[in-house]
């Protein structure tokens, strides 16, 4: 009976200290305090994005006024920022897989909270848009390196589920701007723009402070960049923290910190890029693509647009408390990705979402089919952009948690955070195009209906 508790007691020693590959490495660590953090972490990037862009848009106006703009001008101060905001994916995607996940994210916290205070301070416009432009860049190079960190640190089957509570941090940020627009003004009429603006970027000061102390680097990229005994020390702090038994030995990826090969953080940039586009990914990141630039047509769009149709709707609701509503509809979205992400393939639930993408496109143009007298017109209006609102809100919100799940697991770790932030980046350009789209077609047309239409175009293309 000794022997056999020896042999035992051998065979589970061995089990827990053998060398093992880092998917089920990652597999043994569970879920518990590490998950928790890294949600709370990488969701402050989303908070601080949701919460910036629509005290951005949502200040158009005023801003506009105070500075004597024209349509244009007012479209590109916001557009401006999505330019940064592309400009921002892509060196932030660059960044993460050659100094890690973890340095990106502390660059955003600093950087959104500096330039949106400096946002404040300018005296003209030409100043307003440089300063804007860093702004963007700063809320976006943060978001690649969260993407990923949130599927580097749970098993494949537990992605959708960090997915979907992360980037409902999105909607927190939107409803802590909300909150604000009511403090300072429900009607959206008389506001102090420069106070919202920096209560919007407070935040990101404690952000970055939590993240300073708590937020590891991710050991996925440790291990990619041939520093093992580095991933084995952080994967073995995150057994502790969630309570895991076993002593974490890691099998080397080939080719990578050899003895015979100096070890190399990622391969070099330019070839990061090169492969993306080779013909073995580049339907898929092109197709991919396309859906983030409908998406973040639809989304930034929205963001800009609502906060100054929806005053001139005339309804009884206050803008701000609408705003609020529309951000509420974004929850049971990230709750329907996460139902349809986890039932299905990530394909499959793509699928879905651009199904659901057609069904908000008829959701939006459907009523301007029917002929409408100048009297029911402005309660049609109501009821379509309530409608749309809503609709648009959650579907893009399922449809963003199932495209940034399927991205981080589109790619290799050495180009994963490349991938994902090309693919962000063209999605930006459809959120840099939204603002002046917007407001031209408001000047050519008089009506934000056919800028609904644009929405509904893009849905039934991307179907």
């Amino acid at each position: 009976a000794l022997q056999l508790d020896t042999s035992w007691s051998t065979m589970k020693r061995t089990e827990y200290t053998r060398p093992i590959e880092l998917t089920e490495a990652i597999h043994r660590l569970g879920c518990g305090w590490v998950q928790i953090k890294v949600i709370l972490l990488t969701g402050c990037i989303w908070l601080a994005d949701g919460a910036c862009l629509l005290l951005l848009g949502s200040v158009a106006l005023t801003v506009a006024q105070e500075f004597h703009l024209s349509a244009v001008q007012r479209g590109l101060l916001m557009s401006i920022v999505f330019m940064g905001i592309f400009v921002g994916n892509l060196v932030g995607g660059a960044l993460a897989d050659k100094v890690g996940r973890r340095l990106p994210m502390l660059a955003a916290f600093i950087g959104i909270f500096v330039f949106a205070v400096l946002t404040t301070m300018v005296a003209g416009f030409h100043t307003m848009l440089s300063v804007r432009f860093i702004l963007g860049i700063f809320l976006a190079v943060g978001q690649p390196a969260a993407s990923v960190m949130t599927a580097e640190v749970v098993a494949i089957n537990r992605r959708i589920h960090m997915f979907s509570i992360g980037l409902a941090f999105f909607t927190f940020g939107e409803l802590y701007a909300v909150g604000l627009m009511c403090a300072d003004d429900v009607q959206l009429a008389r506001q102090n723009w420069r106070w919202l603006v920096k209560m919007g970027a407070l935040p990101c000061a404690a952000f970055f402070c939590l993240a300073t102390r708590l937020l590891q680097e991710s050991p996925a990229f440790l291990l990619a960049s041939g520093r093992k005994d580095e991933a084995e020390e952080v994967l073995q702090a995150m057994y502790v923290e969630n309570r895991q038994p076993g002593i974490v030995r890691l099998m080397a990826l080939p080719g990578v910190g050899t003895p015979t090969r100096k070890p190399i953080p990622t391969l070099e940039v330019l070839s990061r890029f090169q492969f993306l586009v080779s013909p073995k990914l580049r339907f898929v990141t092109l197709t991919v693509s396309f859906s983030y630039f409908t998406q973040n047509f639809i989304m930034y769009g929205g963001l800009y647009a609502f906060p100054q149709v929806l005053p001139e709707v005339g309804t009884d609701i206050p803008p701000a408390i609408a705003l609020g509503w529309a951000a509420f509809a974004e929850l049971p979205g990230r709750a329907f990705g996460l139902v349809v992400g986890a039932c299905l393939t990530r394909r499959l639930g793509v699928q879905a979402y651009l199904g659901f993408s057609f069904l908000v496109s008829l959701l939006l143009v459907l009523p301007l089919l029917h002929p409408l007298s100048a009297t029911r017109l402005s309660h049609s209006m109501g009821l379509l952009l309530r409608g749309a609102v809503d609709a648009s809100k959650l579907f893009v919100a399922m449809g963003y948690c199932l495209l940034c799940c399927f991205t981080a697991e589109l790619y290799d770790t050495p180009v994963r955070a490349t991938g994902t932030a090309v693919c962000m980046a063209v999605g930006r350009l459809g959120a840099i195009a939204a603002p002046v789209a917007f407001e031209c077609l408001i000047f050519a047309t008089g009506s934000p209906i056919s800028f609904m239409c644009v929405m509904a175009g893009l849905c039934l293309i991307n179907m």
